[in-house]
């Protein structure tokens, strides 16, 4: 090949690479109103366009990672099974952290019955 066909050969490809990528924002932009994660990430709290150029956010970074995994691995060709897992692990995820607000749960109503026990008893003065 010659310079110029290499050059022609380089602006085709990366004209088919805009449009891919045009093509997938179109399919996301449509996906985050279904997709909750995506919800998640465009919430207020994980933006850090409020902070000062020093300032540091944990939920922004962590939002800002998790979304570049999920591009990731989207973009990694990987198979239907392998969501269909993760969409699994996710429902697992939830469940563990519904356990463990529900033993959270139990312990601030324990709690609060021995209050209430201990409200009612009264000291009663008899006199003989």
């Amino acid at each position: 090949m010659i310079s110029e066909e290499i050059r022609a050969r380089i602006a085709q490809l990366e004209a088919e690479a805009e449009q891919r990528a045009q093509a997938e924002a179109g399919r996301s932009s449509h996906a985050a109103d279904d997709d909750p994660w995506q919800r998640l990430f465009d919430a207020p709290w994980a933006s850090s366009a409020g902070l000062e150029n020093d300032d540091f956010s944990l939920n922004g970074w962590l939002a800002e990672g998790l979304a570049g995994l999920r591009a990731y691995l989207r973009g990694a060709g990987l198979n239907d099974e392998f969501w269909l897992h993760m969409r699994g692990a996710e429902r697992e995820l939830l469940l563990a952290a519904r356990a463990l607000i529900d033993a959270r749960l139990e312990l601030v109503e324990a709690r609060g019955r021995k209050a209430e026990q201990a409200s009612r008893l009264q000291e009663i003065e008899i006199d003989f």
